[in-house]
């Protein structure tokens, strides 16, 4: 599938991808906030496994949530790079975990196919990494619970030299650091 780099990514992780499932009426606030405007969603294949794991149809979950919120979801194979960042990632933010890490990696990366690059979850830990890195994010309990949305915040709170690299900059950044 031929990828737009004109549009934002939107990179979901696994329980979002449950909540959206389960709650189906509460997800309509993703459109309310156009969110599926201009927008390539992603699900990684941590989330593929991780939804095996906890005993859900990968396939019937995905086709339920595309239907649910009217958009297409490009699966993202995790590679070598992502998992050499995702290390430095838990090096750096000890509350987060695996296979988490590999999932906001992944969005990380995507900054230098898209607009933007933004990580839409519900665990504390993935979203307080995105805020230290600059990755933008979007709190879905939140959202759901506020039916608007916050500003995304797209720095990153490491230093001032970090926040002014482009995206190639910042991945090079993780990548070469020890």
């Amino acid at each position: 599938m031929m990828v737009n780099s004109n549009t934002d990514a939107r990179v979901y992780d696994t329980n979002t991808i449950i909540d959206i499932l389960k709650r189906p009426r509460e997800a309509k606030v993703l459109a309310r906030n156009g969110l599926c405007i201009n927008a390539t969603w992603y699900i990684t294949s941590v989330s593929q496994m991780e939804l095996k794991k906890l005993d859900y149809d990968y396939t019937d979950v995905v086709a339920q949530v595309e239907h649910i919120v009217g958009k297409h979801f490009i699966p993202l194979q995790i590679t070598a790079t992502h998992e050499e960042i995702g290390e430095k990632f838990l090096a750096e933010c000890p509350k987060l975990h695996y296979p988490d890490n590999l999932i906001v990696s992944a969005a990380f990366c995507l900054q230098l196919k898209h607009n933007t690059s933004t990580f839409i979850s519900a665990d504390g830990a993935c979203l307080q990494v995105c805020v230290k890195i600059g990755l933008a994010i979007i709190n879905y309990r939140e959202l759901v619970r506020r039916k608007k949305l916050r500003t995304p915040h797209y720095g990153g709170t490491l230093s001032k030299q970090y926040r002014r690299l482009s995206p190639q900059g910042k991945v090079n950044y993780w990548l070469d650091k020890q």
